[in-house]
């Protein structure tokens, strides 16, 4: 099961994508490689296609337990991570269970999509933000990078992995293993309720239970505990409602577990597939609910501590002498992306507080910097509402904002200079009274992108069509580099870069610029994402990929 809200999960690095459609042409125009077969099923809801990749000569069995570490390029933080891969017709499909050291990427019972192409491996998860991590096989170990995209979480590093088990596994078991309720089909919904046994709860399901009841059966009407029993310190329960599941249910499960005053993990989300929900406790234990879309079964799965109890937390107000702190801090200058906005952010914060100063700021960087700012007096939620009017006075696009109690907020963005730089401004009352953090990033443009890239020497068959497509990509473009590829012999893989995204008329311009260039047989095919265009040269077939939007541009020779 995968889940993305409002679409089935299709989540494929674009280099092994790319490696695994050139590997079926080979095949189809006589070269060699792995044996790939590539099946396409198509339902009411959506069209998926599956490959399946035989297993590399020699490779350790790739089923079975995998443990790891991570490490953010961004933060330097940590963690370590637990998936379990089962064989399947359609290849490979694995659950994962992962945490770090600052409790932002948790969760365990995470469905996976899995790709696996001679010893290239991608597994990726979408349930708020889109995870991908890439890597290859070499024996019982494995080793990649990984990118997660999503706004205030956007971050990439490196992982490995190795074939076993270790204490993240034992959670992920627990999690993924539970006796699953049998139901036939030939019995109507409420007769398969009706059926169905409700349990007392014992153990530590008794501190969620009434919490889980009063959500499901105010949704379903009606909800009975038909299973439950507890593995290595996680405890889990299978509840029956009386009528299958829906998108509209899965969101009402999340704004239910919300509005009882629960954190929602990051990884959580609804799609036409199922439901996949980590909610945080009050005291940091956490409780997992899945479930699949047309089923009557939800899955639910606490793992606390003891002590835990299920009433929301109540907001509590203490009477504390203010201190007023701004004119004791010493004002910073802006350093690093923050240097951009920080007019445009003092301009707004001087506009609703009469003032700010820059206190610290860490992680300065050209990509991403997080700081503080302090004002002159107390912050209050009631100022969102006047921040978000002063930030968009002084040029910034409003993304998004919240407010609550002692809490809010605002999520703008501006183009400076061609790049995108979008920010996070937060006020937690509770603590810092007068302060604001700021946490900024800033895309790359185009042109930036493409000046960082560095430019390879083709090796292969590659380098025999190289120079040819350098003279169309630069005369279309105004320039391209080499920044990847990979070398088969009979065959080759190059990933191009060129100044700025790809349109769709630089499609049909392809298509002339390598009539003219001597190409014969060119044949394209063009839609609204993307085209494909396949040519000869000589002993050489081409397939040129473009993705509308992208600065990438995907070669794959063969030879014959």
């Amino acid at each position: 099961m995968s889940f993305v809200t409002g679409k089935p999960l299709v989540l494929v690095a674009i280099v092994v994508a790319v490696i695994v459609a050139g590997a079926a042409a080979f095949m189809l125009m006589g070269g060699g490689g792995a044996h790939t077969t590539t099946t396409t099923t198509q339902s009411q809801a959506a069209t998926t296609t599956t490959t399946t990749t035989s297993q590399p000569a020699g490779q350790v069995s790739l089923e079975g337990y995998w443990h790891g570490t991570y490490r953010s390029e961004k933060t330097s933080s940590r963690g370590e991570f637990c998936f379990h891969l089962t064989r399947a017709d359609s290849g490979y499909t694995g659950m994962l269970a992962i945490n770090d050291e600052a409790n932002v990427y948790v969760g365990t019972g995470i469905p996976l999509a899995i790709k696996v192409s001679g010893n290239a491996i991608t597994l990726g998860w979408v349930a708020g933000p889109s995870v991908t991590f890439s890597g290859t096989i070499s024996g019982d170990s494995m080793q990649g990078t990984w990118q997660i995209s999503g706004g205030q979480y956007s971050d990439q590093g490196t992982w490995s992995a190795s074939k076993g088990r270790n204490a993240m596994c034992g959670m992920l078991e627990a999690t993924t293993t539970p006796p699953m309720h049998t139901t036939t089909t030939s019995a109507s919904p409420q007769e398969i309720y009706d059926a169905a046994p409700d349990l007392e709860a014992t153990g530590d399901l008794t501190k969620v239970d009434d919490m889980v009841r009063q959500l499901l059966g105010g949704i379903f009407g009606g909800v009975k505990l038909a299973e439950q029993g507890q593995t290595m310190g996680h405890t889990y329960g299978l509840y029956i409602v009386p009528r299958p599941l829906t998108v509209n249910d899965g969101n009402a499960i999340i704004q239910g577990i919300q509005s009882m005053g629960y954190q929602i993990g990051m990884m959580s989300g609804v799609s036409s597939e199922g439901v996949y929900v980590v909610a945080a406790l009050p005291d940091g234990s956490m409780l997992t609910i899945t479930a699949e879309m047309g089923k009557q079964e939800i899955s639910v799965v606490y793992t606390g501590t003891t002590g835990m109890t299920t009433t929301p937390p109540v907001e509590t107000t203490t009477t504390t002498t203010f201190v007023n702190q701004y004119d004791s801090v010493t004002d910073m200058q802006a350093s690093g992306v923050l240097a951009a906005i920080d007019p445009m952010l003092r301009q707004a914060f001087e506009q609703v507080f009469g003032g700010a100063k820059l206190e610290s700021i860490t992680d300065s960087g050209d990509l991403y910097t997080d700081a503080v700012y302090i004002v002159p007096r107390q912050i209050s939620h009631t100022d969102a509402d006047t921040l978000v009017q002063a930030l968009q006075q002084a040029g910034f696009q409003v993304t998004d904002w919240y407010a609550e109690q002692g809490y809010f907020r605002i999520y703008v963005s501006v183009i400076i200079e061609g790049a995108e730089h979008s920010a996070s401004i937060e006020f937690m009352g509770d603590y810092e009274t007068q302060r604001l953090d700021i946490h900024v990033e800033k895309t790359p443009s185009p042109q930036d992108q493409y000046n960082a890239a560095q430019d390879l020497q083709p090796l292969g068959i590659l380098a025999e069509v190289d120079p040819a497509l350098r003279l169309i990509f630069e005369q279309m473009f105004g320039g391209v580099k080499l920044i990847s590829q990979t070398s088969y012999g009979a065959a080759a893989y190059g990933e191009y870069i060129v100044p700025r995204p790809v349109a769709q008329d630089d499609a049909v311009s392809m298509v002339q610029l390598l009539e003219q260039a001597n190409f014969t047989n060119v044949f394209p095919q063009i839609d609204s994402a993307g085209a494909y265009i396949m040519a000869t040269t000589g002993s050489y077939t081409v397939t040129i990929q473009l993705t509308f939007g992208s600065q990438t541009i995907q070669v794959m020779v063969a030879q014959g």
